[in-house]
């Protein structure tokens, strides 16, 4: 290999068109874009990249500019939640309940933070316990905490109620 790529080449995924089969990279070093092709991933069984993904791999000097011909990582991108306000309501479902500890997590529909949900709002709500369950339907209002976001109160939602 010449050129300017020479060895293994990181970068972040700039654009994958996964219905096009390919995408490009920005290498951390800087220069070129590199171009970045489906089957690297498919072979190796890795989900196809997104957006924001760090790559690592082999580069080349192809006929149209550097391209990767083999793939060695693939690390995705960190997806930073949106931060909700003061208080208010969300729709969301469980993402965890212990109830040894008594405490568990809501996982917003709306991509937003995690809100606490403690044992107090469920048993106001009338709720039995065994019925918070990873992947539950809630709508929770919340108000913000030390700690973030915590449920105040609880509503169980029917999978029709789904926003």
């Amino acid at each position: 290999m010449s050129g300017q790529y020479d060895g293994i080449v990181r970068g972040r995924v700039k654009t994958f068109k996964e219905k096009l089969n390919f995408g490009f990279v920005e290498p951390e070093s800087g220069g070129r874009d590199i171009f970045i092709h489906a089957g690297l991933f498919g072979r190796r069984g890795w989900p196809m990249p997104q957006e924001g993904d760090l790559v690592s791999g082999e580069v080349y000097e192809a006929e149209k500019g550097p391209a990767y011909n083999h793939i060695r990582s693939l690390e995705p991108a960190k997806k930073e939640k949106k931060k909700l306000a003061v208080s208010g309501t969300v729709i969301g479902r469980v993402k965890s309940f212990n109830i040894r500890k008594k405490f568990g997590f809501l996982e917003p529909n709306s991509g937003y933070e995690d809100v606490f949900i403690g044992l107090d709002p469920i048993k106001q709500a009338g709720i039995d316990p065994e019925d918070i369950v990873a992947g539950t339907l809630l709508k929770v209002s919340y108000f913000n905490a030390k700690k973030g976001p915590r449920a105040a109160g609880i509503e169980l939602l029917s999978e029709t109620e789904d926003e």
